[in-house]
């Protein structure tokens, strides 16, 4: 019996690990809707990204701050947990920058 209590209570600490997802999806839905919005510019990668960063800043900024809430609650240090929080964010904004090359700028076939 207090075993299955013991699983159950690391089972729930483990699901609020993280961010709330809800702040990825902002995050992610902002970066893609901006990416839609400025294929026809055809815009080259240094100004797609800085644009993109400025137009989804407050997103960045919650979901950046989510993750280091979450990783110091986890027992990360701080150092260590926004420059996880800076990675990932990168790799939402490189992703971004990389589809958003691919479609405005189509390779002919």
């Amino acid at each position: 019996m207090i075993s299955f209590a013991l699983a159950t209570a690391l089972a729930a600490s483990a699901v609020q690990a993280g961010p709330p997802p809800q702040l990825r999806q902002a995050y992610s839905a902002c970066l893609s809707g901006f990416m839609k919005a400025k294929i026809a510019d055809k815009l080259d990668d240094a100004a797609f990204r800085s644009a993109a960063k400025a137009a989804c800043a407050a997103q960045e900024a919650a979901f950046r701050d989510a993750i280091v809430a979450s990783d110091v609650k986890m027992g990360m240090k701080k150092a260590s947990a926004e420059e996880g929080a800076a990675l990932q964010v990168e790799d939402y904004l490189v992703n971004t920058a990389e589809t958003y090359q691919m479609r405005a700028n189509p390779k002919p076939k």
